[in-house]
């Protein structure tokens, strides 16, 4: 084990690469259904729904976590957030219809930047207030693109509806009538699963096990984990190459009976 092996967080990278393979095998079903059209109603089933967004807070929260170990988050937001524009631009030219807006990389680059400031007011509240704060305020905001605040099916607070005739609001977390994206992560209420993982980190880190724990690593899954950015960027293509590949010989094969 090197110097920076002892030092790094293993178990994170593992718990990044459980998500990541998560994430492909999603995306893999996600075109084989979605995109090819074998099942157009996938998307709606309860399971692929929560799978879905268990996948998606693992990576926030995993984000949120690891903010206090990057030496620049500056650099990093903007680079991440260049890949998500990049991704914008991609999905635009090759596959219009499933066009990428606020995306999660998008989002993330974004979550980093934000917390530069942030940062200082979290530190200044206790760590496991902010983090049940958190919580609570992402369960009420989870529904603001449905037009309310509130807990469930239960409104608290409507939001007018003219706010979604406001472009700028659609970053915010309430789409624009026209706003259209297959992968969509505005501030609200995503920016509360960052901040959890923020401040989950800087409470569990006050314990002696802490970092005896995260040395525990899961073998394959922490090397994943540690390549998950360049993975993101390159999974989606690899799959739609195979799916075409798939796709293609099944019907080669069904043509030659």
């Amino acid at each position: 084990m090197g110097t920076g092996e002892k030092t790094r967080l293993l178990l994170l990278d593992s718990f990044r690469g459980i998500t990541i393979v998560n994430m492909i095998m999603y995306h893999g079903l996600y075109n084989y259904f979605m995109i090819f059209g074998f099942d157009s109603n996938w998307i709606y089933y309860d399971y692929v729904r929560i799978w879905q967004r268990f996948i998606c807070i693992g990576f926030i929260f995993i984000s949120g976590f690891s903010w206090g170990f990057s030496k620049n988050n500056l650099k990093r937001g903007i680079i991440i957030s260049g890949f998500g524009i990049l991704i914008t631009v991609i999905t635009f030219i090759f596959m219009p219809s499933e066009m990428i807006i606020l995306g999660i990389l998008s989002f993330i680059g974004g979550a980093t930047l934000i917390m530069i400031p942030l940062e200082k007011i979290i530190n200044k509240i206790n760590v496991k207030i902010t983090f049940a704060c958190s919580i609570i305020l992402f369960v009420l905001f989870y529904n603001l693109s449905s037009l309310y605040i509130g807990i469930g099916d239960y409104e608290l607070v409507k939001i007018p509806e003219s706010l979604a005739e406001i472009k700028f609001f659609t970053v915010i977390g309430i789409p624009h009538l026209n706003f259209s994206s297959s992968d969509y992560f505005p501030l609200f209420p995503w920016i509360f699963i960052y901040t959890a993982g923020y401040s989950f980190q800087k409470i569990i880190s006050e314990y002696s096990f802490y970092k005896k724990l995260f040395r525990i690593k899961i073998p394959l899954f922490d090397t994943i984990g540690r390549y998950s950015l360049q993975i993101y960027l390159l999974h989606q293509p690899i799959l739609m190459l195979i799916c075409y590949l798939t796709v293609g010989i099944v019907h080669f094969i069904a043509g030659q009976r």
